[in-house]
């Protein structure tokens, strides 16, 4: 499955919502003016998406979601086993990207044969942070993959 080529601009709550889905592509749309987290990969199960040439102008922050919506990113993922490509996120009023690994899985998605903080990045390539207001990559709160 794919979502591809899309324009979304002047969204209340996100562009793209990432929930549950393996192998899906998410590629070559273009986000303006969204309140809260724009490309969102949700609960933690999620792997081998790719993300690839998208790009995010102008998160603001949403104070009726999630509580990390007030400090929103542009990308944000809550497991590292996705492909990260040719990304850019440009004037997000917090961060950049944003990845937040959960010791398991939130939600519909939870599991406990899946640990994202512990997980290897499959892929982040070539992805571009500018003119955010506080980071470019944020890391929160912790992130030790095993070796």
């Amino acid at each position: 499955s794919y979502f591809r080529a899309n324009s979304i601009h002047h969204s209340f709550q996100r562009a793209v919502t990432v929930h549950g889905s393996h192998f899906l592509r998410v590629q070559h749309n273009f986000a303006w003016d969204v309140f809260g987290h724009t490309f969102f990969v949700e609960d933690g199960g999620e792997s081998f998406n790719l993300i690839e040439e998208n790009l995010g102008v102008a998160t603001r922050k949403l104070h009726v979601m999630l509580m990390s919506d007030a400090k929103p990113a542009t990308f944000w993922t809550a497991t590292p086993r996705n492909i990260w490509r040719n990304n850019v996120a440009a004037g997000c009023e917090n961060d950049g990207y944003w990845l937040e690994p959960p010791g398991h899985p939130g939600g519909p998605s939870f599991t406990t044969t899946v640990c994202p903080v512990h997980d290897h990045v499959v892929q982040f390539l070539n992805n571009t942070a500018h003119s955010n207001g506080v980071h470019g990559l944020r890391l929160y709160p912790t992130y030790t993959p095993l070796t």
